[in-house]
């Protein structure tokens, strides 16, 4: 038999090889069509999608990260108290030990009064305004020198010819808008263990605007300080039955930049009133007279009688219920 005349004759066997890879084709063709399990040493498809060992679930299932690729987290070094005792400044006093603590408000504006500050014996507790600039710098000065950090936001006062600054919340603002302003405050001081209001004596007079702060300030784990501007101030009750913790201001130390004898006065009832109730807080301010004042009345405190402290302190041990004002305590922006 001789097919193709005129060329090379093709035999029997030679044909019967070409029937073979013809149906040999045919299978292979079949076999990728019907969807073979396939396998090599980095994964495998059956029904779902191994990879190296750990399967990735199909959908509708729950995900559960294997524990031979997830690094273990040690618990114990992981922090959890919240951020008003996990910021707080070390201080000790006795149970039951009479205690003050001493803030100074408004301070980042200007190095040298942050310098005086940091430099005065603690622990005492900075309260910085958030738009200062440098102020993470400042805030770790603070910090490494064992003293407390709040962020004191601005908030509207009643005369509008007060400016507390840049970003200050405000009744007419919406929550949205409050919400942003507060988080861009509180991202600015770093390490703060809560918060005070700078002016605010209309803001923190509004039931609905202290309410939205108070709750985002609860969030952060935070404490609030009221440095009660306006003796209707919502603060404090609101931060009572909100359950988080708050105190608020006993006397202010340094009425419209005093000078340096009213501000010893002013200490030293401040003192008289820890005695007699078993805590007090005095704020001031970055004047001085304030920091002479201070300079010279911190190294006499006999602490083995009235402890100095931290605001945190007050906040944990004593959670002060609302309570009339001293007659000391004249409201001051």
């Amino acid at each position: 038999m001789q097919l193709f005349r005129g060329r090379r004759p093709i035999g029997r066997r030679a044909i019967a090889g070409l029937f073979f890879l013809f149906v040999g084709g045919l299978y292979q063709g079949a076999l990728a069509q019907s969807g073979p399990e396939v396998e090599d040493k980095r994964f495998r498809i059956i029904g779902e999608l191994e990879l190296t060992g750990s399967t990735l679930p199909l959908a509708g299932q729950d995900f559960l990260a294997d524990p031979a690729i997830v690094p273990e987290i040690d618990a114990a070094r992981v922090d959890l108290r919240p951020a008003w005792q996990r910021h707080a400044a070390p201080s000790y006093n006795a149970p039951g030990q009479p205690v003050i603590a001493i803030v100074i408000d408004d301070l980042g504006m200007n190095p040298t009064t942050v310098a005086r500050a940091v430099d005065l014996e603690g622990p005492l507790t900075l309260s910085f305004l958030p738009y200062a600039k440098g102020i993470a710098r400042s805030v770790v000065a603070a910090r490494d020198a064992g003293h407390e950090v709040l962020a004191h936001i601005p908030m509207e006062p009643l005369n509008p010819a007060q400016r507390p600054g840049p970003n200050t919340l405000k009744l007419s603002q919406s929550p949205r808008e409050l919400r942003w302003r507060l988080s861009w405050a509180l991202d600015r001081v770093p390490g703060s263990v809560g918060i005070s209001n700078h002016m605010g004596s209309k803001f923190t007079a509004d039931t609905s605007a202290m309410s939205l702060v108070l709750a985002e300030v609860k969030q952060r784990g935070m404490l609030y300080l009221d440095s009660l501007t306006i003796e209707t101030s919502r603060g404090a009750p609101l931060a009572d039955q909100m359950g988080m913790p708050f105190l608020q201001r006993d006397i202010f130390i340094d009425h419209r930049a005093a000078d340096k004898g009213s501000v010893l006065t002013q200490l030293e009832k401040l003192k008289g009133l820890a005695l007699k109730r078993g805590y007090a807080v005095g704020i001031g301010h970055p004047h001085e007279s304030t920091f002479a004042a201070l300079e010279e009345w911190l190294p006499h405190l006999d602490q083995t009688q009235i402890a100095l402290v931290p605001v945190s302190v007050i906040a944990a041990r004593e959670a002060p219920t609302v309570r009339s004002l001293p007659a000391s305590g004249a409201m001051v922006e």
